[in-house]
């Protein structure tokens, strides 16, 4: 009998091609869409969860407990001395994931590898499948170096690299040998310590004190309360090293892709909102979807009334008649769930090309994945196809055959909610995609307080005693406006180092300030712009700082340690240290403030602004070179800089970036973001545009004989269309007022993640509810007016 069932489904699909392909495309494109985002959603969350140990793996988060700031360092020696002190823990690893650049014999140039940069325990604590060596014994005397299948088919496809000594060059240490241990099978892209290396090497430890640091991986055993381990390190900590101002927590290695958006020197992250956001859109996507199914079934009871009427007489009863249209709800959900695989697998490169990297997980790889997508179709088609299954088995073969059945008045709220449902949902998509562009563009478009057009950074570099002579070179080359030593990257991080003083307006609190170090032509290259006072340009060179690099910092005990030497204020750390005359030592700041500039944002836009000060040095030995170019400057100016750059150190690797193209990464996530919102948002409307018809369509049809006597008694073809859409108008109009606060409300929360951020007004609010309205009225517009000019004699014909 089920057999016969799909049978009569499958004919009655055939047999109104028009509604099925208007519902089988609704479907596809929903569920397609919505198994696309799934798969971007389940890759963030499946980060870091391949490893065999991942529920017992833990990162160590120190934080400034008087400012609030974590980071995902900590100190050096705090990972030894926990495996002394501590059974809980089972092992350690310093693990960071760096760009080293190689010389292989079979290569000419430099070989760029991000590498993970650790120690030989990284064996006890994360898998690597290894196809060829023994790389866990570590060969002595040399730096390890274990490489990716990938590398390995790259730059030694026909030979067995395993034993080959190699080079490491960089730009700030003299090249050194490396030996090949081992090959592994290409790591996983869903890791946030993805690499296409193991650099392995013992690191030096600092013994003063816990000053060096670096991100380091615990390995604890199994069932251990790591809340309590964590109070226990604490007090360890503060009894051992005197810091009571330095706290330390353990963060699941599974959560430091998505849970690290307030941690500092975490490069490789996702954002748990963004997430958020998108299972809302595939969940609507879905919705709207299955919404649209229900409107289109339900558009055509009135033709199917009949049926349902002779079925009856025949001896069918409601349970039959109700499986009987799940059944045909089922196979339309089957059809759709088909073409949406192969929609998603030809969609899926193109989804990997934008977000720019492969899936980790592919949910058509996984039979579990695939079981469960199809459990999930299989139950929301049958709840989609239960109302319009239940509407039409309900009418008795009497009513329905006498025309005494009114489906219109039974029908016509759940059908309208379902309607302002689909443009609320709409509406709120539209306004929030409007928004985010909107806030992205404002925080492209916003003034940092230095010119970030036309600025080069030469990587960070060992300059050694030539770095003044290779500076004067580089500002020689045709088409070099200023040149500059810094050890502070604008984009990267807020300054040389920080520090933390006592704070003028509430004496119980410290305040982190950010100390930027450079030579006396930062300023200028940066285009700084002074508000009061001078620059650094009338000093000599006797009365700069001449600290030897950035981890060198004031000393209040030492009194020729930088004090009374030229520094420039920001305006906003002028103000926060009440500092309102020129020229007068600052002990705190271990200076003296000879010119104030205008605020400018050397941490990332989504820091608030923090007090910053610039200090001159004579001599920077480690830095980046920054080099402001003249507006429309030679093409080939790279190349004369690399020419010089290898004529000074011909061992060191050549590197640059682009400040501007930097600065733009910061908020790429929400770029990409906005764009799968403007994508799925107007899958959305094309969704609810077919809603919107399958309301009309309805409207239609119960209405066809009063359309024919209206126009039979003079009524024009305005007067009917105006007649059958303003109703609808209507509802639309409602779903503004319905979407409108739920809008602000989402927007509002989302927009306070960022310190500076546009101001919500009526006028997007505006756009959206007007957008809604024109589609909805050219959807309403071509329904209407094909009915209001159909001929009355056709529809009247039978009465």
């Amino acid at each position: 009998m089920i057999r016969n069932y799909f049978k009569i489904a499958w004919r009655n699909i055939k047999a109104n091609r028009v509604y099925s392909i208007i519902n089988i495309v609704g479907l596809t494109i929903g569920l397609a869409s919505c198994l696309l985002v799934s798969a971007v959603i389940l890759n963030d969350l499946s980060y870091d969860r391949q490893w065999s140990k991942t529920n017992d793996i833990y990162r160590i988060i120190s934080k400034t407990e008087s400012t609030g700031e974590q980071m995902a360092t900590s100190p050096s020696l705090l990972g030894p001395q926990l495996i002394l002190n501590f059974p809980e823990v089972k092992s350690f690893c310093p693990i960071d994931v760096e760009q080293f650049n190689f010389t292989f014999t079979n290569t000419e140039s430099d070989i760029g590898i991000k590498c993970l940069d650790t120690e030989e325990t990284i064996w006890d604590i994360l898998d690597f499948k290894v196809i060829k060596g023994s790389p866990q014994k570590i060969v002595k005397g040399y730096p390890n170096l274990v490489i990716s299948q990938k590398i390995k088919e790259l730059y030694f496809p026909d030979t067995n690299p395993v034993g080959k000594v190699v080079k490491q060059v960089s730009s700030y240490g003299e090249p050194e040998n490396c030996i090949i241990t081992g090959v592994i099978e290409n790591l996983p892209p869903n890791t946030h310590l993805y690499a296409d290396a193991l650099f392995i090497k013992k690191h030096k430890l600092n013994t003063d004190g816990f000053r060096r640091h670096g991100k380091q991986y615990l390995l604890l055993k199994s069932g251990g309360a790591t809340g309590l381990l964590t109070d226990k390190i604490n007090t360890w900590y503060k009894e051992n090293a005197d810091d009571a101002n330095m706290t330390f927590s353990l963060q699941p290695i599974k959560d430091v892709y998505l849970k690290s958006g307030d941690i500092n020197y975490q490069k490789v992250k996702g954002n748990i909102v963004n997430v958020r956001i998108l299972t809302g859109v595939a969940i609507l996507l879905l919705l709207i979807a299955c919404i649209n199914f229900i409107n289109m079934s339900t558009a055509r009871i009135s033709k199917r009334t009949r049926e349902t009427g002779i079925q009856k007489v025949l001896g069918a009863g409601r349970k039959t008649l109700i499986l009987h249209y799940l059944i045909e709800s089922v196979l339309f959900f089957a059809i759709s769930f088909v073409l949406s695989l192969l929609l998603y697998m030809t969609a899926l490169p193109s989804i990997e090309s934008f977000l720019g990297h492969p899936l980790g997980l592919n949910i058509t790889d996984s039979a579990t994945f695939l079981f469960v997508i199809l459990v999930v179709v299989t139950t929301v088609s049958i709840l989609t196809g239960l109302y319009p299954a239940w509407l039409l088995s309900k009418p008795k073969p009497s009513a329905v055959l006498t025309n005494r059945f009114d489906m219109t008045r039974r029908t016509g709220i759940f059908r309208k909610g379902l309607v302002v449902l689909q443009f609320a949902i709409t509406i709120v998509v539209i306004v929030s995609t409007l928004t985010m562009h909107r806030q992205i563009d404002y925080l492209g478009r916003k003034d940092l307080g230095f010119n970030k057009e036309n600025l080069l950074s030469l990587d960070y570099t060992s300059w050694g005693d030539k770095g003044p002579a290779f500076k004067e070179a580089v500002k020689n080359i045709p088409g070099v406006e200023s040149v500059s030593i810094s050890s502070w990257t604008p984009s990267y991080y807020g300054g040389s180092f920080s520090f933390e003083i006592e704070n003028p307006k509430s004496h119980h609190n410290t305040v982190k300030v950010w100390y930027i170090l450079g030579d006396a032509d930062l300023p200028n290259t940066l285009k700084l712009k002074l508000k009061s006072g001078e620059s650094f340009d009338r000093f000599s060179l006797k009365d700069y700082s001449d600290f030897l690099g950035m981890d060198e910092k004031p000393d209040k005990d030492k009194e020729n340690s930088g004090i009374y030497k030229p520094i420039l204020l920001t305006n906003y750390t002028a103000e926060l240290l009440g500092i309102t005359a020129l020229y007068e030592p600052h002990n705190d700041l271990k200076g003296v403030p000879v010119g104030i500039v205008e605020n400018f944002h050397n941490e990332s836009l989504r820091n608030p602004l923090a007090p910053t000060f610039v200090a001159a040095t004579k001599n920077i030995r480690h830095g980046v070179l920054l080099v402001r170019l003249i507006p429309g400057a030679p093409n080939d100016i790279l190349r004369a800089i690399h020419t010089k750059y290898k004529e000074f150190y011909p061992n060191y690797t050549f590197g640059f970036s682009w400040i501007a193209d930097e600065l733009a990464k910061e908020f790429l996530a929400e770029k990409k973001l906005q764009d799968i919102l403007k994508l799925f948002s107007f899958l959305i409307i094309f969704l609810s545009c077919m809603g919107l018809f399958g309301l009309i369509t309805f409207m239609v049809q119960s209405r066809v004989k009063e359309i024919s006597i209206r126009k039979i008694l003079g009524a024009s073809v305005t007067q009917i269309t105006v007649m059958l859409s303003k109703g609808s108008f209507g509802l639309v109009l409602l779903a503004v007022l319905i979407a409108v606060p739920i809008a602000w409300y989402g927007l509002q929360q989302w927009l306070m993640e960022f310190p500076y951020r546009i101001q919500l007004n009526w006028l997007v609010f505006a756009q959206g509810g007007l957008i809604a309205l024109v589609i909805a009225l050219c959807t309403l517009g071509v329904r209407t007016l094909r009915a209001s000019i159909q001929n009355p004699a056709d529809n009247l014909r039978n009465d």
